[in-house]
């Protein structure tokens, strides 16, 4: 649970650390650890999730960790030390546009309770864009 639903306006995206996270959970390592944190994006038609950590395979080898901060002066996602950007939904801009969908950061979804708090697990994988059917953003 991530509080009230009214304490996030509409376009904020708030940083969620690890550390305030639950560490034991069925992730090797535990949930801290496999994801890093979160920023919760609260769109005007949605609440989301994209993870801290950005995990990016190899065809020769075992897959990179990124580091993934939020530029609210741009209003996207970028990784520090690459050139690695992504837009508010997590999709590659830049270089990286319009590649296959392992540059995406993948959205996941947070839902309000009926009691107006954010809830957000992280076992469901991330939404399709087609579910969302339209961006939360319009």
């Amino acid at each position: 649970m991530l509080g009230r639903a009214s304490r996030y306006p509409v376009g904020s995206v708030t940083a969620v650390p690890a550390s305030s996270l639950p560490g034991s959970c069925s992730f090797p390592g535990g949930f801290r650890r496999a994801i890093g944190g979160f920023y919760l994006i609260h769109a005007p038609r949605a609440f989301y999730v994209i993870y801290r950590l950005f995990r990016q395979c190899k065809p020769t080898g075992p897959y990179l960790k990124y580091r993934v901060e939020f530029d609210l002066k741009a209003f996207q996602f970028y990784c520090p030390g690459t050139d690695l950007p992504w837009d508010r939904l997590g999709q590659p801009i830049g270089e990286h546009e319009g590649r296959n969908s392992d540059w995406a950061l993948g959205l996941h979804v947070a839902t309000v309770a009926q009691d107006g708090h954010v809830l957000f697990t992280p076992f469901f994988g991330p939404v399709l864009p087609v579910v969302l059917k339209g961006s939360p953003w319009e």
